[in-house]
């Protein structure tokens, strides 16, 4: 009898090993996650992967622990720059994300990690291997419905961060070809906003038309061999606030090399001076303050708050975007670039 339930033992099909507990221990790590506990996350789906390193669940669960220590390093970025411990978690996220395309190169979830390798870079401030990254993904995994668009879409904004327009106008206009989507989707609605101001870039800015309202009415010609930053906002706006401490930590940092600051507000939204001046007051701007007198927000497609514009030393509007997307080496190359006085087009 004891040899015949020993046959049966080893006939019988037993359940695959840690299955349960491979899904709770996933289940764990991401509830942490939902809570927006990145760094114990992390951690989790770090030991996960220690735990089960033969599951056919890997492939997901280095993508999962890449995107989460990205997270994690975001959570620490201070004035959109890495302290130790961002730049520790930015370097596990890369360890894990290229781990799937060295071991996995084939899987579902490989697009996927590719597109997150070029958040991690251009979180670094690297914006040439994000750059590198996107153009890998779109050569690879062109034919992903979910993450070659997404891989374009990047590709078009760092083409823009590297003060490239025209290619990243090209992009922009591809994504929109091939990508229909209705006005409300957000990846469609940041292409059209692309698509409205890109093609003021590399053209010499417009005039201010404005009223100051503190210190002397701006004008962009008596600025040249300056690199000129013009914050557009409105004083209702709730999130222009958030965006101060990192201007003024631009401010701080490359103001002695010739970046100066405007602030713009948008009579649109029926602002009188004096509301335009207690703002100031309130949240203590330094720089030159004025009021949009005639169709300055229109000119450089600025209606959104907060908006910044670029002007190089040599009066051409060059980048335009969120503050909260300015990347430190496109003001520096900016900076870098020579005052020519030029009148057909940025240095070269």
């Amino acid at each position: 009898m004891r040899t015949l339930l020993l046959l049966l033992a080893l006939l019988v099909p037993c359940p695959r090993p840690y299955a349960q507990d491979e899904t709770l221990d996933f289940q764990r790590a991401a509830a942490l996650r939902s809570k927006a506990d990145y760094a114990s996350a992390a951690a989790a789906f770090d030991a996960w992967l220690e735990r089960y390193p033969q599951s056919a669940r890997v492939p997901e669960v280095l993508v999962q622990c890449g995107i989460t220590h990205l997270e994690a390093a975001r959570a620490r970025q201070m004035l959109n720059r890495n302290p130790p411990d961002a730049l520790e978690h930015a370097s596990r996220a890369l360890a894990q994300l290229q781990r799937v395309l060295s071991g996995f190169e084939h899987s579902p979830h490989a697009a996927r990690a590719q597109y997150v390798i070029s958040n991690v870079h251009l979180s670094l401030g690297d914006l040439h291997a994000a750059l590198d990254a996107a153009e890998q993904g779109l050569g690879k995994y062109g034919k992903d419905a979910k993450y070659a668009p997404k891989a374009l879409l990047r590709r078009a904004e760092l083409r823009h961060h590297l003060l490239e327009p025209e290619l990243a106008l090209a992009d922009y206009r591809r994504w929109k070809a091939e990508n229909p989507r209705p006005a409300t989707d957000s990846e469609a609605g940041k292409v059209e906003l692309s698509l409205e101001y890109l093609p003021r870039l590399g053209r010499l800015a417009p005039p201010l038309e404005v009223v100051a309202v503190q210190g002397a009415p701006p004008r962009l010609e008596e600025l040249r061999s300056k690199v000129v930053a013009l914050l557009f906002f409105d004083v209702e706006c709730q999130s222009c606030p958030k965006e101060l401490p990192f201007l003024r930590e631009l401010e701080r940092r490359y103001g002695a090399r010739g970046l100066v600051f405007i602030a713009l507000a948008n009579r649109m939204k029926g602002a009188p001076a004096a509301a335009v001046a207690e703002y100031a007051k309130k949240h203590a701007l330094s720089w030159p303050v004025a009021l949009d007198a005639g169709q300055t927000f229109r000119a450089y497609a600025a209606e959104l708050s907060p908006n910044l514009v670029l002007v190089d030393r040599n009066g051409f509007a060059r980048w335009h975007e969120h503050p909260s997307q300015l990347a430190d080496w496109t003001v520096e190359r900016l900076l870098e670039e020579p005052a020519v006085r030029a009148e057909t087009g940025p240095a070269k």
